[in-house]
């Protein structure tokens, strides 16, 4: 009897030992402020409403943070050493030359920017002067319209991949099922491809009433996370979007936030202050240098503030954590940052570390002029 119970009692010690050295490997990162700042200096023409920066860099090694103005439609490239303006491309709105309004760009190259048009249907590509060079309008090969979610692209290679809308043309009892989440445009074809992955797989079931939900498109080298506003889960997608996976990521600092059908409502301050109580997720990023994932989250607001709740969420509410995910997806940390300091609408990675701006409308040395983005390291944590 002792001789079979023997080799159960060296299992479970070898199963404790293998248990306790995974958790050993798990090595944990966290976010340390530097005193390093660039300072983005602010012309009387363009306010503190600027988000989703991008790098590029141009042919003598310059880097660039480029950014979509808020209410014109131009796109501003800022010397990343100096903090100061160095270009404002202007598209014309009217004329032969014109170009649509936009919500949304990505750069391939200085001479070669792509931009989402308003209405969803087509994507515009200009030069760098903000010359039109060619308009593609949103169409499979089977001559199906369809229309990309807002800022909700990337550029890979030679093809972009497009976020898309549920399909209202379609009836109702197929809708989901025929309306892909992605589509491929084809930059040496200028075909579009639609991809499997659904907006049925969100919903396992069709309903007619289902209205599309914003998300963001990560790209981390190897495929795609979709990451949602008002989800814990996020979706892992290889390139060709067959296989599919789904994670809960949730932060310790929100309620379970499960899909709920989106319902249509007008927006108004009640609806603000509704999403602030709520809470939400927010900007998703992936850190090519380091491996790493930051999704950024909001908790609730507990009561309605004597403030502009449009303001309030623009700025990134009072306060929002950071949580840091390694490549499997597992939290490293979770980082509450100090209330009514930092924007995380205006974040980037770059090799140096993850930057903020420490710009917040109701921070007592707000400045209207000066956008400083603030560098944090990312650190092990030991």
């Amino acid at each position: 009897m002792i001789n079979s119970i023997i080799p159960i009692i060296c299992f479970f010690f070898i199963l404790f030992q293998s248990c306790a050295n995974e958790k050993k490997q798990l090595e944990l990162y966290t976010l340390q402020p530097t005193d390093n700042y660039i300072n983005l200096k602010l012309d009387t023409w363009t306010t503190q409403n600027l988000d989703s920066p991008q790098l590029i860099a141009d042919s003598t090694g310059t880097e660039f943070i480029v950014f979509q103005h808020s209410s014109f439609p131009q796109l501003l490239f800022y010397n990343k050493a100096t903090g100061k303006l160095a270009k404002r491309v202007t598209m014309p709105l009217e004329g032969p030359e014109s170009i649509r309004r936009f919500i949304g760009f990505r750069i391939k190259k200085l001479n070669e920017i792509y931009l989402t048009e308003t209405n969803a249907e087509g994507i515009t590509l200009i030069n760098s002067d903000g010359k039109l060079i060619k308009r593609f309008i949103g169409k499979t090969e089977n001559g199906k319209t369809i229309h990309f979610v807002f800022d909700a692209f990337q550029i890979v290679g030679d093809s972009i991949y497009l976020g898309l809308y549920v399909d209202h043309e379609n009836p109702p009892h197929i809708r989901l099922q025929q309306s892909p989440m992605c589509a491929i445009f084809n930059i040496q074809t200028h075909a579009f491809q639609t991809l499997p992955f659904t907006y049925y797989n969100l919903l396992k079931e069709e309903n007619k009433e289902f209205l599309s939900i914003s998300f963001k498109l990560c790209f981390n080298g190897n495929g795609f996370v979709y990451s949602f506003f008002n989800m814990d889960d996020i979706y892992v997608a290889d390139m060709s979007h067959q296989h599919v996976r789904k994670l809960k990521i949730k932060s310790k600092y929100l309620p379970t936030l499960d899909f709920k059908m989106p319902k249509k409502s007008s927006i108004s301050i009640g609806t603000y202050w509704k999403k602030l109580q709520k809470g939400s997720y927010g900007p998703f990023l992936y850190d090519p240098y380091r491996h790493l994932y930051y999704r950024v989250a909001f908790p609730p607001i507990e009561s309605k503030e004597d403030i502009s709740p449009s303001e309030l969420m623009r700025y990134g509410s009072h306060t929002f954590t950071i949580m840091i995910l390694n490549e499997d997806f597992q939290v490293l940390d979770e980082i509450m940052m100090p209330k009514d300091t930092y924007n995380p609408f205006i974040m980037f990675v770059d090799k140096d570390g993850l930057y903020i701006s420490q710009s917040h409308f109701l921070n007592p040395n707000f400045n209207e002029d000066i956008i400083p983005l603030r560098r944090f390291e990312i650190i092990s944590k030991k």
